[in-house]
């Protein structure tokens, strides 16, 4: 029974601490809104190398061109205050809005990708197709895909590519409307640190006064 009620109590003081913990939800952004005239086109064989620093003003988006020559973009929201091992992370995604201003069939090839400096953490291809809409929103959850570790200190890069039409019909040119990141993350509260460690304690002591006994 004794056994029973220290689970209990190990249990309760974890939720106990968990719920006084305050949460932080850091947005970075690039290339304006959505919803706004503000895009970046990209054109068949570029690529955009967008850097995220949710520590402070270090973010850029980079385009390549295929002519040579490369462009950099600021942040429109930046996100500062992240403070690695200190900002539990809880969720991240990484979200595109791409743009295309023809109606026909015109299909945009484009590959996604994750980055660790110059180490490739992983690819994804799609096709992109507007039958009823010029603006198409992809949504990426990045912990799911396991990279929850490459957040943790505050920096991400992701990778954008306009890949050569394999059909050849059309080129595989579109704009991007708008590229983020939201992480939200929470930091246990010195109040909460103190009420897990005053009962670990107790319980510490209760289990050598039973062992003496």
């Amino acid at each position: 029974m004794k056994k029973v009620v220290l689970g209990a109590l190990v249990v309760f003081l974890l939720f106990a601490g968990r719920s006084l913990a305050t949460t932080y939800t850091f947005v970075e952004e690039f290339f304006g809104t959505p919803d706004d005239l503000y895009f970046v086109p990209l054109n068949e064989g570029e690529e955009v190398i967008l850097f995220f620093d949710l520590i402070g003003f270090g973010g850029y988006a980079q385009i390549n061109y295929l002519l040579g020559g490369t462009q950099t973009w600021l942040p429109t929201q930046e996100a500062v205050g992240f403070v690695p091992g200190h900002h539990l992370i809880e969720s991240a995604k990484l979200s595109l809005s791409l743009l295309d201003f023809y109606y026909d069939e015109e299909t945009a090839t484009i590959k996604t990708g994750l980055l660790d400096g110059d180490e490739v953490l992983w690819l994804e291809s799609f096709d992109l197709y507007y039958p009823d809409s010029l603006l198409l929103t992809a949504d990426f959850d990045l912990l799911s895909l396991g990279f929850k570790e490459y957040l943790e200190d505050g920096r991400f890069e992701a990778l954008v590519v306009a890949l050569a039409n394999p059909s050849g019909c059309s080129p595989s040119n579109f704009s991007i409307a708008q590229a983020s990141l939201t992480v939200v993350a929470h930091t246990p509260e010195p109040a909460s640190l103190i009420l897990v460690g005053t009962g670990i304690l107790g319980i510490s002591r209760l289990v050598r006064k039973k062992r003496s006994a």
